[in-house]
């Protein structure tokens, strides 16, 4: 998980993916928030904590900025000092629908969390930042990688004259 503490932290477009034994302790919290810092957490999936997904310490007001994020799959998805943000500032609790390709998260085409981050945060190609690591400014222009791919010359021609070269990252 991440833990953040100091006053203006940013965690931006991530997929925080915690697996792993409920007795633990705190590093199988998905994020631990120190409350009474002011920060932003934004545009992330975080999923599968074998204990809290967004965790506060401390006293005092939350100050954190907590907005367009999946948090989902953990026991519980939020601390009772932050309260279950589902449904307020774009957060949603859905499965968020990887691709078939281990361990790369990026977001199968029929993904929830296509086009539902921050609308002031935009992708590459202009639309709507997506929720996770591969959304955002700094994301890749491929933006849902395919598990495959068919090249089928055309019919009426024998001989391909000249090269192709692709750059695929799957």
């Amino acid at each position: 998980g991440v833990r953040a503490g100091g006053p203006g932290t940013s965690i931006l477009n991530n997929v925080i993916i915690t697996v792993g034994d409920t007795n633990a302790g705190y590093q199988q919290t998905g994020v631990g928030l120190s409350v009474n810092n002011a920060g932003l957490l934004e545009n992330n999936v975080i999923a599968y904590a074998g204990r809290t997904g967004i965790n506060g310490s401390g006293t005092g007001a939350l100050v954190f900025t907590i907005r367009y994020n999946d948090v989902f799959g953990s026991r519980p998805d939020y601390s009772d000092s932050i309260g279950d943000r589902t449904g307020e500032a774009g957060n949603v609790s859905v499965a968020p629908l990887f691709s078939d390709n281990p361990g790369l998260f990026y977001l199968a085409s029929d993904s929830p969390l296509i086009d539902a981050g921050s609308p002031s945060v935009l992708d590459p190609d202009g639309t709507r930042s997506d929720i996770g690591m591969y959304g955002g400014p700094y994301a890749t222009d491929v933006r849902y990688a395919p598990a495959s791919f068919d090249l089928t010359a055309p019919a009426d021609s024998a001989t391909v004259l000249g090269s192709v070269t692709f750059d695929w990252k799957a």
